[in-house]
């Protein structure tokens, strides 16, 4: 039995979807991180109804001469200084990890004039005791986790939610629209009662 309940080939198509709708409201790099896997968080709980979570922290990317550093500091968290993964904790105490914004690595490389090795980067969604260390290593920070977690939890059950969440929503729904109408994608969605036979549903 597969430790992930989603297959990569599914996998694969979240993910691209997904970006197909950020790119209606923003163009995806390195400094919308907190953005796209907010975004990714919400829409997998959505689509599975597992508990996935946001994880905060510092990162380190090697993939070439000069390691691509983000390290977290509590006191900056207004700043975004630090890095936003997402983790679901699994029955048997395995962690899977999912990072969409992985794939803007390659444009975080070139705006620190860094060398890339090898194709661009995909994102990262595999069980922890799976990745490579040498490619990317996780820190999680449990003081900023929280704060996030928080703050997200309070702004997206607020009966008036700041202006990103309402974009955040949208994209979240144009995700499931468009998923919706890709056959790779529509009868998973069906199967989850995420949508009707008949076509995409939000609520």
């Amino acid at each position: 039995m597969a430790k992930v309940n989603l297959p990569g080939d599914l996998r694969a198509v979240i993910a691209e979807k997904l970006f197909e709708a950020l790119a209606e409201l923003l163009a995806p790099s390195v400094h919308h991180v907190a953005a796209i896997n907010t975004i990714g968080c919400y829409l997998l709980c959505h689509l599975t109804g597992e508990d996935y979570e946001v994880v905060a922290g510092s990162i380190v990317v090697r993939q070439g001469g000069v390691p691509l550093v983000l390290q977290a500091d509590a006191s900056r968290i207004d700043e975004h200084e630090y890095y936003l993964w997402i983790e679901r904790r699994h029955a048997d105490a395995q962690v899977e990890r999912v990072d969409f914004a992985a794939r803007c690595w390659m444009d975080w490389a070139r705006e620190q004039h860094a060398l890339w090795l090898g194709p661009p980067p995909g994102p990262i969604w595999r069980f922890v005791d799976e990745l490579d260390d040498q490619t990317a290593r996780y820190t999680p920070d449990g003081e900023i986790t929280h704060i996030v977690r928080v703050a997200l939890h309070n702004a997206f059950r607020s009966p008036h939610p700041p202006e990103p969440v309402a974009q955040w929503e949208s994209v979240i729904n144009k995700t499931v629209d468009l998923l919706a109408h890709d056959p790779r994608s529509h009868d998973y969605l069906v199967e989850r009662g995420v949508v009707d036979r008949a076509g995409p549903s939000t609520d």
